[in-house]
């Protein structure tokens, strides 16, 4: 007895659905710099209260950890902005560190350090340049109010630019009695 198989006829395979990009991100400027610390290559870390301090009790005084706060800069998610930069009450500024990943192409784009708002009394720093590192030693005395400010200015026809920030500053420490 003969078999007989019916083939069912082929359909056509669906339209691929349509790709959706993600939009690019809103240009923010930021508030404070932790909006700035987020950095996707970060590797996960420990928080702890108050300065780390080394160094055997009976040696007399301990030494105490460098600080650092760290801040990721783009043109095209953060834009132009002057943001306060607040540090414990007798705070020692160290270093302004600016590592340029990608050169700005706008006229006179900086990124500053300043006692004011906008200013650029204790650093600014031409972004413009090939990507480098950048170090400023910092002589400036903290003010009573325990506040500097970071500002991006992307300068005129500014559409690009990515860095790294990095403030050095020391805290007093005390060892607490055991």
């Amino acid at each position: 007895m003969a078999t007989t198989t019916t083939k069912e006829p082929k359909t056509a395979a669906p339209p691929p659905a349509a790709v959706t990009l993600d939009a690019p991100a809103v240009v923010a400027a930021p508030n404070t710099i932790d909006d700035l610390s987020l950095d996707p290559d970060a590797v996960q870390g420990s928080r702890h209260s108050g300065p780390l301090i080394s160094g055997a009790p009976e040696d007399g005084a301990a030494g105490i950890a460098t600080l650092h706060k760290r801040a990721k800069i783009t043109v095209a998610q953060n834009g132009a902005f002057s943001i306060p930069v607040r540090f414990p009450a007798s705070s020692i500024l160290l270093q302004f560190v600016v590592q340029i990943q990608q050169s700005y192409n706008g006229t006179l784009a900086k990124i500053n350090l300043g006692t004011t708002q906008n200013g650029s009394d204790i650093a600014n720093v031409d972004v413009t340049v090939a990507p480098t590192q950048v170090f400023n030693n910092i002589t400036s005395i903290l003010g009573t109010n325990n506040t500097i400010w970071l500002s991006q200015v992307i300068g005129a026809g500014g559409t690009a630019g990515k860095c790294t920030v990095l403030i050095s500053y020391s805290v007093p420490a005390k060892v607490l009695p055991s």
